[in-house]
């Protein structure tokens, strides 16, 4: 389903997968929230985590189907499609290879998270074994890894390698400091940032809200990039497209 919006490819709206929404109710005054600011299209991406959230990929469509009865309500269409935050690991890339690890709606496309103070020779290499796999992966709120902050090229060596750069609405925005705002704007202005999510876990924080985060980029960065980033990256991820950059 394709919607006018924002999309949000990053979230944990799903209930009682990870740490994100802790009931259906809570799931739906997110996706209430969600919609009030102007998201129209969602992908839920529970946590994959070894030994803490693991949820086999029946159990997340069962969930999805329940929150999408919910959003038949909203007054215009509301897309929503699986995908997974995957944490880095041996065991992560070979339930990828044998489709137990839902991928960004059914695509190439897979989110992955690192360990915050990863090295970035490790996060190179596990990038690297994604692609060889055929995968094409999203490293998630790039913005957290202590090796990206250590290396002024880190971001750039990933893309250079071929994967593609998420970063947190709240972190670009200011919400999480200073440094965060300064080092997420540098990425939008040395044109190395491909989506921007809301990583929202919450109703009451972390919420799933992006429509000021757009305001803020289209004034800094102007609206064509804005739609960019908020719209267009998004839409061709959902279609199976490779984003040229």
């Amino acid at each position: 389903m394709r919607t006018k919006g924002f999309i949000d490819i990053h979230c944990h709206i799903l209930p009682g997968v990870d740490d994100g929404a802790r009931s259906i109710s809570e799931a739906e005054r997110m996706l209430n929230i969600a919609y009030a600011d102007g998201i129209r299209s969602v992908v839920l991406t529970p946590h994959f985590f070894p030994d803490r959230f693991e949820n086999s990929k029946e159990r997340l469509l069962e969930e999805m189907s329940k929150l999408r009865e919910f959003t038949k309500e909203f007054p215009e269409p509301f897309g929503l499609s699986l995908g997974c935050e995957v944490f880095a690991c041996s065991d992560a890339l070979e339930q990828l290879m044998d489709e137990k690890i839902p991928t960004m709606a059914h695509t190439r496309y897979v989110l992955v998270e690192f360990p915050v103070r990863i090295d970035l020779k490790s996060m190179l290499s596990y990038v690297h074994a994604l692609l060889m796999s055929g995968l094409w992966p999203i490293v998630a709120h790039v913005e957290r890894y202590e090796a990206v902050h250590v290396h002024r090229d880190g971001v750039g060596q990933l893309i250079d390698l071929g994967a593609y750069i998420q970063v947190n609405a709240s972190d670009l925005s200011g919400e999480h400091g200073f440094k965060m705002k300064r080092f997420c704007r540098r990425l939008l202005r040395e044109d190395q940032l491909h989506f921007i999510g809301t990583d929202a876990h919450r109703a009451t924080h972390r919420k799933p809200e992006l429509r000021l985060c757009y305001e803020r980029v289209a004034k800094w960065c102007g609206k064509a990039r804005a739609e960019q980033l908020f719209i267009k990256n998004p839409t061709a991820m959902l279609d199976g497209k490779r984003i040229e950059y």
